[in-house]
């Protein structure tokens, strides 16, 4: 017999391996999962199960981006969040400055994607003064009635400000700690919970890429490398 065939002993490996003689007593490494496995001769000199003597990354590479990505953006939003809660209960008028802030963000988060105004102007050779002057003075009401708008809209959103900045520091939080979750292996609902959370965790324009690596996790978590990672 020139060589022993094993299975790996690491419980989400598990794959069969065909191994020299010249391997009992030396530490190997799992080509599947890069654990490092160690073989023993028995009393009866036959060789021993093997052990595992240290375990080797097994995080699927599909799943690297969002675990890392989840973690970072998590962890921003945490402090990004918390120091908005913290500033806005503490300093007078700090609550309306980030309200009026972030209807500025919708604002221009509109101007990106929403519907672009397609009323065709006259010629520059048939308007006359008055069309101008007219086409001006409807132009600045239209502006006035918007900032109008979006003053009563901050006005009315600056008392929320604090509960709903706590509320997203609780979200990152739980995306933070879905990625690390995900980096180990551990905690296979939470993670995917958290993949959710990632997406939803959109209280900053800044935090739209939460959305590509929760959405890119979830793809993943439910395919059988990513379900195997958990040991499922």
């Amino acid at each position: 017999m020139s060589n022993i065939v094993i299975t790996c002993p690491h419980a989400p490996c598990g794959k069969s391996l065909r191994l020299p003689l010249a391997a009992i007593g030396q530490p190997i490494s799992c080509p599947h999962c890069r654990t490092s496995i160690g073989i023993e001769l028995g009393a009866d000199g036959q060789p021993g199960p093997p052990r595992v003597l240290r375990a080797g990354p097994r995080l699927p590479r599909m799943l690297l981006v969002p675990a890392v990505s989840m973690l970072i953006l998590g962890t921003a939003g945490v402090f990004t969040n918390g120091y908005i809660a913290a500033d806005a209960a503490t300093r007078p008028g700090a609550a309306l400055e980030q309200a009026r802030r972030q209807v500025g963000d919708l604002r221009n988060l509109d101007e990106m994607t929403g519907p672009k105004a397609s009323k065709k102007a006259k010629p520059d050779e048939e308007a006359t003064p008055i069309d101008l002057f007219a086409a001006l003075a409807g132009q600045a009401a239209a502006t006035g009635e918007i900032l109008r708008g979006e003053e009563a809209l901050a006005q009315a959103w600056a008392p929320e400000v604090v509960r709903i900045n706590l509320i997203f520091t609780g979200v990152s939080l739980f995306v933070a700690v879905g990625g690390f979750l995900i980096l180990r292996g551990k905690g296979y609902w939470f993670a995917l919970a958290a993949c959710v959370a990632a997406i939803l965790n959109l209280n900053h324009a800044c935090c739209f890429p939460g959305t590509v690596a929760g959405l890119w996790g979830i793809l993943v978590l439910v395919r059988d490398d990513g379900r195997k990672h958990f040991g499922k």
